[in-house]
């Protein structure tokens, strides 16, 4: 998967990335064997005490109600342990950043068994990680009843008003029976049943998981791939007030954790803020695709998209997609496997829409995608190769487009599953 070149050349603030957030054939890197030990778990120097001076300081404990508690999970035992650790370790960096009033946590899955882990200042002022709980066994992190294990655990020991979630691992989006990769996450520990390396978390199963809880995630960045599709955001629609994330592939190198950790904890939550700065650890030649969506909007926008989609996407029609802007042109890498296209939602309705009937619908689309950014290219690991972006087109959102090709059929069979299918009326254009 990476090079030396590339492995040598770990820094967000390069002109060219390493891998990607995405799943493909591949198996752990042996050289995560000998690096992932770089941060995975951490232990408090000095986490009590004076600030030097004889006068204590007081540091939020557990059990404390914070006025944001902000976790990381992260779903690292596949071949982005070896990332992880950087994360953890720009992390623990910025940890003196964390707002005495906040708790800043990670959830670590890599290849010890998972621990939760706290960032914060100390006592003296110091950037302090804490090890706060050790799971005694390995289990899979992309397994539902795990993360629902985790998020109570986390409400209950470090309650607070207002709750952020990074979801950090590989990610496809929407996708559904691919052989070894659905939505999010990617675990190759514990999953000898399914026949497949990995095991992943549906889409639904996250909205479910958050659902349990009892208030609304602030946000929920997805330092994953193609997770910020009209699909995945429907169905996120009442999890969070804002989704964060990367309609594209994301580097390995995720989000430059110790820029950002400012804005995780901004009050009131600047999302623009956050991707800039995010979008800023890269290369402006080479680097990240990101947006976020205002989930109160999203329903809106299913119902612009409703209004349309019956008579300009009929099943009848024969259309030529080949010049619209996609994040994954072609939707295949390396073998046959056929993914989406990862259409710009706003590229493919510009391209079928008649012009009043386009400008109607793109207000919606606006409000639902207020901020966005990219660089002038991205480099795709999967078709090794990098990507222009077409910024005449670009919304950093993009959806499926059923056709009636025959290699589509799988496609177009998991598709009719999404809630945003059902929303949108494609069943009334005959698919």
């Amino acid at each position: 998967m990476f090079s030396t070149l590339e492995i040598n050349s770990l820094s967000h603030d390069l002109d060219s990335t390493v891998g990607m957030k995405f799943l493909k054939y591949f198996f752990l890197l042996p050289l995560a064997l000998s690096v992932a030990t770089l941060f995975m778990g951490c232990k408090s120097d000095d986490a009590d005490g004076d600030d030097g001076n004889g006068i204590i300081v007081d540091v939020l404990e557990p059990g404390d109600t914070a006025a944001r508690t902000v976790l990381v999970y992260m779903m690292a035992e596949n071949n982005l342990s070896y990332f992880a650790g950087l994360d953890l370790a720009e992390m623990n960096r910025s940890a003196a950043t964390v707002p005495d009033s906040c708790y800043m946590l990670a959830f670590v899955d890599a290849l010890s068994n998972p621990y939760i882990c706290r960032f914060y200042r100390n006592a003296k002022g110091f950037a302090t990680c804490d090890t706060v709980y050790s799971f005694g066994e390995d289990f899979n992190s992309t397994d539902t009843i795990h993360f629902n294990r985790v998020l109570d655990w986390v409400a209950s020991e470090y309650p607070s008003k207002n709750f952020g979630l990074v979801m950090w691992s590989h990610g496809s989006g929407w996708t559904r029976n691919l052989s070894y990769s659905r939505s999010i996450g990617a675990d190759n520990g514990m999953n000898s049943a399914s026949g497949f390396p990995y095991k992943s978390m549906e889409m639904e199963e996250l909205a479910g998981s958050l659902g349990r809880l009892s208030a609304k995630m602030d946000y929920i960045l997805f330092d994953a791939c193609f997770m910020q599709s009209a699909e995945v955001v429907y169905e996120l629609r009442n999890s969070a007030e804002w989704l964060i994330g990367s309609a594209a592939e994301i580097p390995a190198n995720g989000a430059p954790y110790d820029r950002i950790i400012t804005e995780l904890f901004s009050f009131p939550f600047n999302p623009d803020a956050l991707i800039q700065k995010y979008s800023k650890g890269y290369s402006s030649y080479l680097g990240v695709l990101l947006s976020a969506v205002k989930c109160s909007a999203i329903d809106g926008l299913a119902d612009a998209t409703a209004a349309f989609v019956p008579a300009y996407f009929s099943c009848d029609s024969v259309v030529d997609y080949s010049d619209v802007f996609s994040y994954l042109s072609g939707g295949c890498f390396w073998g046959n496997n056929l993914y989406p296209e990862y259409f710009d939602m706003n590229a493919v309705m510009l391209h079928r829409l008649p012009n009043d009937a386009y400008h109607a619908w793109r207000s919606a689309l606006d409000e639902a995608v207020p901020y966005k950014v990219a660089s002038s290219k991205w480099l795709s690991g999967i078709r090794e190769c990098n990507y222009a972006v077409n910024d005449s087109v670009y919304s950093g959102l993009s959806m499926f487009v059923p056709r009636a090709d025959t290699k589509y059929a799988r496609l177009n069979a998991d598709f009719k599953t999404t809630g945003w299918y059902n929303a949108t009326g494609w069943s009334s254009a005959g698919w």
